[in-house]
């Protein structure tokens, strides 16, 4: 890479020192025809047509030497005239050269500062996406937290919050705490109890609230997980979407703690959002690879994965199945599975969590995989002849 910028550069260089040489040290005397010149030229040939009449005698010699010399005065100006505005003088040598060195040099470092600056290994390290110990993309085109809770109220689309009898005592308490923190901003644990309760009643865009408060109250103190817990509240009130608010959130969560899987997982849903799934399954990958056993975030995941495949559609990866054309949203979805399955062979997994693998490659249309993941799941399980019935048969893919 290094040989290939240079070269071209270095020809770039020659060429423009070539011209700027040939610009400053070329030059013609005959480049300019001024109005001067054509006039000298004509009063010569005046003076040659009166050599003429001399010679054929229809001028006195004494008239002709009169006009003859009032031509030659006339010719004389002209030409000084011209030679004012023709004259191109080459600049001085050493002038020239400084120039030249000076515009070659600007050239050369200009060229090497864009290079360091944009071409090296750092620079392209920095503009990776979809890792979770790397710096992350710009969000363009991301709306607000607020813009999108203002369009979701106006279409009514907002989380309905659950009114039963068992929960009316919880909404008074939690109308008292909200107007008793309204004289108590900078009362951490209210407000932290205030968010606790807002989730439990399914009032998130309060619980959002709370949590910003929560973080504007700890300031520089504020955790990776407090950062996570936001973006967590941002996108159930925002119904699904990573706001430019979350994604902010999720980005500083990362910096302070980039093993943290609820970050990570929110981070792959707004890679998805930007429809960079590659890069969100790598997210993935790594959350199989590095989650405890018995991690939420798994679970959540496995779910989120078999919702999109059967959302998208049941598609044929298999070789032996008909080849049909496969969605960007589950082509990469491969990998993904095998990352998932070493997980399950590495942890004794359960019965449940195999049948949630097995039930996923069935969607996939991977029949190849059903049948070895069944093979394996019977060699480390003491499954029933039920059971392996069940792994089997696809019927209960249409339960939800």
């Amino acid at each position: 890479m290094y040989t290939i910028f240079f070269s071209i550069a270095l020809l770039f260089i020659i060429t423009t020192a070539v011209f700027i040489v040939i610009t400053l040290f070329t030059f013609s005397k005959n480049k300019m025809l001024t109005d001067e010149y054509l006039e000298a030229y004509f009063l010569r040939s005046q003076l040659d047509q009166v050599e003429k009449d001399i010679n054929i005698g229809l001028i006195e010699k004494s008239d002709a030497e009169l006009t003859k010399t009032m031509l030659s005065r006339k010719i004389v100006k002209k030409l000084e005239q011209n030679e004012g505005y023709n004259s191109i003088k080459i600049a001085p040598i050493k002038t020239s050269l400084t120039l030249v060195c000076l515009i070659c040099g600007t050239i050369s470092i200009g060229s090497v500062t864009t290079y360091l600056a944009i071409g090296n290994s750092s620079f392209l390290e920095k503009t990776l996406k979809g890792k979770p110990d790397e710096k992350f993309p710009v969000r363009s085109s991301f709306l607000t937290q607020k813009s999108i809770e203002e369009v979701l109220r106006k279409a009514e689309l907002k989380s309905t919050q659950s009114t039963t009898s068992s929960n009316k005592e919880l909404f008074k308490l939690i109308e008292q705490l909200k107007t008793t923190l309204l004289s108590r901003p900078n009362d951490l644990e209210g407000h932290l109890l205030l968010v606790t309760n807002s989730v439990r009643i399914g009032d998130y865009f309060t619980a959002r609230k709370a949590q910003l408060r929560v973080l504007e109250i700890l300031g520089q103190d504020a955790t990776s997980e407090d950062y996570s817990k936001y973006a967590a509240l941002c996108f159930r009130s925002a119904s699904g979407h990573i706001s430019f608010d979350a994604a902010e959130a999720i980005e500083k969560s990362l910096e302070k703690n980039p093993s943290n899987f609820e970050a990570q997982y929110f981070l792959s849903q707004q890679l998805i959002q930007e429809k960079d799934f590659s890069s969100a399954y790598e997210v993935w990958i790594s959350i199989f690879k590095k989650a405890p056993k018995n991690s939420k975030w798994i679970k959540m995941l496995t779910e989120e994965i078999f919702y999109r495949v059967s959302k998208a559609g049941q598609y044929s990866l298999d070789e032996k199945g008909p080849r049909q054309k496969v969605s960007e949203l589950i082509k990469y979805l491969p990998n993904v599975m095998e990352s998932w399955e070493s997980r399950l062979l590495a942890l004794d997994a359960s019965f449940d969590e195999w049948q949630q693998l097995i039930r996923t490659y069935h969607r996939l249309g991977l029949q190849t995989k059903v049948q070895s993941s069944i093979a394996k799941a019977k060699g480390l399980l003491s499954l029933s002849k039920g059971q392996v019935e069940e792994l089997k048969s696809p019927r209960y893919l249409h339960d939800n």
